[in-house]
């Protein structure tokens, strides 16, 4: 279930690169003390970046909207969807970062059933899978996978799985298949998360994917995300027509 969520705001509304993480601090502190350890483990939530059109300062490396910032927050347990907008219109003031803002509308949004084994979706935020990999040497270093490599879906497979398991309290039988619908690297970016020394950098991809699985599955990992680090705005997808 997804909530479409739009922020006001009396002033112009200023952003930083890596702002993902003052929207998961905001989903955070509005799911804090729910079923299944949210907030805690902060698995069972995927979100978007702004929706609203913005300029970027390349100078001041900042983002700034006019009076208004809409986002998409999701989770595959309705639950949680549903605290998350209850919460949102009960105490409709917030803050991201230093800007003030009031909540204009938080809409869960209703999706059709899914019925194929297949679905095409596009990347509303890009998608990224890391691990650690031992060189030469002995020497490990994190490795970024490419969505066609393997390791990719093996990691999209093992996150949902431990999403599964924390919304559901039973292991997962269900597996996705994944396959980009580019070719080459560029959808490829270098992507920030958080600001100042808290900033990290990762190499993510945009573009679109087809999943294969179960119908009742595709709809867990629309909700869920693809890649890693989805509760950090990453791998957030929209459906699209095939």
């Amino acid at each position: 279930m997804r909530t479409l969520i739009e922020l006001h705001s009396d002033r112009t509304i200023v952003l930083p690169v890596g702002y993902n993480a003052l929207i998961r601090e905001l989903l955070r502190s509005r799911l804090s003390g729910t079923a299944n350890g949210v907030g805690d483990d902060d698995t069972a939530f995927a979100f978007s970046l702004s929706l609203s059109k913005g300029a970027f300062d390349r100078t001041l490396r900042e983002f700034t909207y006019r009076d208004r910032l809409r986002f998409f927050a999701s989770s595959p347990d309705a639950r949680l969807a549903e605290r998350l907008a209850t919460s949102l219109e009960r105490e409709p003031r917030v803050r991201l970062g230093a800007n003030e803002l009031r909540v204009a509308s938080a809409t869960m949004i209703p999706r059709a059933t899914i019925e194929s084994g297949m679905l095409r979706v596009r990347a509303l935020t890009p998608c990224t899978a890391y691990g650690p990999i031992t060189l030469h040497g002995g020497i490990t270093q994190t490795c970024f996978f490419t969505p066609f490599e393997e390791e990719f879906a093996q990691l999209t497979n093992e996150n949902l799985a431990r999403l599964w398991r924390a919304i559901n309290k039973t292991e997962c039988p269900h597996e996705l298949g994944i396959r980009p619908l580019f070719h080459g690297t560029g959808t490829r970016r270098s992507v920030h998360y958080g600001a100042g020394e808290d900033r990290v950098t990762l190499t993510a991809w945009w573009g679109m994917y087809e999943l294969t699985g179960e119908p009742a599955f595709l709809d867990f990992a629309l909700d869920g995300g693809i890649g890693m680090d989805t509760s950090k705005g990453f791998g957030f997808v929209e459906a699209t027509p095939s």
